[in-house]
């Protein structure tokens, strides 16, 4: 063999340790590889190997590195205050979505016992990743259930299909959930409705069942668009009364809305204008 290619074939092995030693300086460990959380926060934990030490940590929302073994392209934070001994990592005020993280290390390593010959080697090690997602809903027909589906669901729903009313209005709170066997299913369904703002302002209301497969409360019938003065119930039969037209104190005129099981739905109806008795 050449002098060349020895020459070269002794720069690719050394190119080769050195990209080992950087993958095996240290090592992620938790939280699990592509493992998902519903906390806020999340304790990261690393290993080190012999003679290398932590010097920063670094996470992203994306896993370009500018290098193999170098930083984040796009870094959305990064500590350099941690011991050389550290090997975990308090990281607190995560939102929603896929984290990437990686720790740099450094080792000094010397060719005799002058210092002058010692050198510093560090580097990134290898990317780990996690998500953080929504916890799940509730399942149980509670107050608690009923504020989640009405913050998750049914508010964002009538926004969706409202914009012009509900866009910008805040301070929802929802009553005390109805729970009743709606549809002859053995199973309890949940009517959870929200309050806001003024007596004549509209009451977005719902119908929730759970869902088959995964046990979680899914919507089953919506009304985002009546003023609600009252909500009971009927046997089966969910009754609203509603103003025709809203008068305040003195509105003088209702309909009832009823809501039933039919056909594999439920279905709703408006009653016949009726005078409501009293001095106004």
């Amino acid at each position: 063999m050449s002098l060349r290619l020895r020459v070269l074939a002794l720069v690719a092995v050394f190119v080769s340790l050195a990209a080992s030693t950087r993958a095996t300086a240290q090592a992620p460990t938790t939280p699990a590889e592509g493992a998902q959380i519903t906390q806020a926060e999340t304790v990261l934990r690393w290993t080190l190997a012999d003679g290398w030490h932590t010097r920063c940590l670094e996470w992203a929302a994306r896993p370009e590195t500018a290098s193999n073994g170098g930083r984040f392209l796009e870094p959305s934070g990064s500590t350099c205050d941690l011991a050389p001994t550290d090997v975990a990592y308090l990281l607190k005020d995560l939102e929603l979505g896929r984290y990437y993280w990686h720790v740099e290390v450094e080792r000094q390593s010397c060719d005799s016992a002058d210092l002058a010959g010692c050198r510093t080697d560090d580097a990134y090690g290898p990317t780990a990743s996690f998500e953080v997602v929504p916890p799940p809903l509730p399942r149980g027909c509670t107050p608690a259930a009923a504020k989640a589906v009405g913050d998750e669901i049914l508010l964002p729903y009538a926004l969706d299909h409202f914009p012009r009313y509900f866009e910008g209005i805040e301070g929802w709170s929802p009553v005390a959930p109805v729970c009743r066997d709606l549809n002859g299913d053995g199973d309890r369904e949940m009517v959870v409705r929200e309050l806001c703002c003024t007596g004549g302002s509209i009451s977005p209301w719902a119908i929730f069942v759970h869902d088959r497969d995964s046990g979680a409360w899914k919507l089953a019938y919506a009304q985002i668009r009546d003023t609600v003065f009252r909500l009971k119930l009927l046997g089966r039969v969910v009754r609203t009364t509603l103003p025709a037209p809203y008068e305040g104190a003195c509105t003088r005129w209702i309909r009832y809305r009823e809501v039933r099981w039919s056909g594999g739905r439920f279905r709703s109806r408006l009653t016949h204008r009726r005078r409501v008795p009293g001095p106004c």
